[in-house]
């Protein structure tokens, strides 16, 4: 791959068009080449993504507690993913019983087969890794 940087309106960064003007031009355009390679670097590391992704399917221990494995082949796992690309981006903050009535549709359940303490068993499994984050409840003021 090849990352070629073309400065097209000098004036967009505040430097005008004369030669005099190069030096500050070349050194606007490294410093940018260095941000996508540090991004292109990040996301096309192959090897962290798999080590992630091998861990999330591993039994482990978080905060001395147990993690149940995310077997990513698992329909009920692939599920709980789809689940989650489906609420967050509407809606960053959802629910064990808005995550209940989707997870249902997806595996072709009613929502009455899932009880509230396998919902809240996935989203232990989605928390204790970090791929969700439990918000504190508001406080009410009387």
């Amino acid at each position: 791959m090849r990352t070629k940087t073309t400065i097209n309106n000098t004036h967009d960064f505040g430097v005008g068009r004369r030669l005099i003007s190069l030096p500050q031009l070349r050194q606007i355009g490294f410093a940018a080449n260095r941000r996508v390679l540090e991004v292109e670097t990040l996301t096309h590391d192959c090897h962290l993504g798999a080590e992630a992704f091998a861990q999330l399917q591993r039994p482990a221990q978080v905060e001395g507690q147990h993690v149940a494995a995310l077997p990513f082949g698992q329909a009920r796992v692939q599920a709980l993913f789809a689940v989650l690309v489906a609420l967050l981006p509407p809606a960053p903050k959802f629910q064990n019983k808005q995550l209940g009535g989707l997870l249902a549709q997806y595996l072709g359940l009613s929502e009455a087969d899932l009880t509230p303490g396998r919902i809240s068993y996935d989203l232990r499994r989605l928390r204790l890794p970090g791929l969700i984050e439990r918000l504190p409840a508001p406080i009410a003021i009387a």
